[in-house]
């Protein structure tokens, strides 16, 4: 399905050995699984597969995310159909509800046992969140599979136990370390970024030419903007080519006021 979308003349997507391993693992044994990764090592492309496999040999497969915005990129990247997390909890505790007043509980509201249910983003799972999940999959004999990272986008109410699970179930963590999303000429930067290599990262963009550092007086950086404004017309992406970084408010303030100045006249 990915290579049928894809544009003439790209490299024909494959799966790395690292992501074919992870696959591998999430589809072994235990209840509870988690694939560790960072944005851009191939989570979603890794989850697909997952997900066709225990589809194919007949389980109930369940997407999650923490925000619906989420859930509709899971849904995009891998064709699982995805849901909340609330949205699915609610809907198991209303069936259950059901069930205790003598009722029959609607189709597809009870997590059945044996449901493989997969959690993307689940780094940003606040604690009481991810407990209720993994207290309603051990309860019903549910198979959860969690993605995340622990670094990205920490839970807002409370502290994420995303890395504090999957460091306590190591033969049970699938990892991929390795950045697929940037093309080639970015791969060796953003890899360098991941893995907290700052100094050779920025080294590999001024080495291309893809830093500029203008050390003094940015409140008064016109050769800065002269600079900027000249590159535009080559850039092929444009203004979302160019990225202009300062120390503090006001120089961010001053220098846009600068290129204002500049296109305007």
């Amino acid at each position: 399905d990915k290579r049928a979308t894809q544009k003439p003349g790209e490299k024909p997507f494959t799966l790395t050995d690292e992501q074919r391993e992870a696959a591998f693992k999430l589809t072994g044994e235990g209840q509870f699984k988690f694939l560790k990764g960072a944005a851009g090592v191939g989570k979603s492309a890794t989850i697909a597969p997952v997900y066709m496999a225990y589809k194919s040999a007949g389980f109930c497969v369940m997407g999650v995310a923490p925000q619906n915005k989420q859930a509709t990129g899971l849904t995009e990247s891998t064709g699982m159909p995805a849901q909340t997390v609330h949205s699915l909890l609610i809907k198991h505790e209303m069936g259950m509800e059901a069930e205790r007043a003598g009722k029959k509980a609607k189709p597809g509201m009870l997590i059945a046992p044996g449901t493989v249910i997969i959690c993307d983003e689940a780094g940003t799972l606040d604690t009481y969140t991810m407990q209720a999940l993994m207290r309603v999959c051990h309860e019903r004999q549910a198979m959860l599979i969690m993605a995340g990272d622990r670094n990205q986008h920490g839970a807002v109410p409370t502290a994420s136990m995303f890395g504090n699970l999957h460091d306590a179930v190591g033969d049970r963590v699938a990892t991929i370390e390795k950045i697929s999303r940037q093309t080639e000429e970015y791969q060796p930067i953003a890899q360098a970024l991941y893995e907290g290599r700052t100094e050779q990262a920025l080294d590999l963009m001024d080495a291309k030419d893809q830093l500029r550092v203008y050390a003094e007086h940015v409140n008064e950086a016109d050769e800065l903007v002269d600079d900027v404004l000249a590159e535009l017309p080559t850039n092929e992406k444009g203004w979302a080519g160019i990225l202009v970084l300062a120390d503090t408010n006001d120089q961010v303030r001053a220098l846009n006021e600068k290129f204002r100045e500049a296109r305007i006249a």
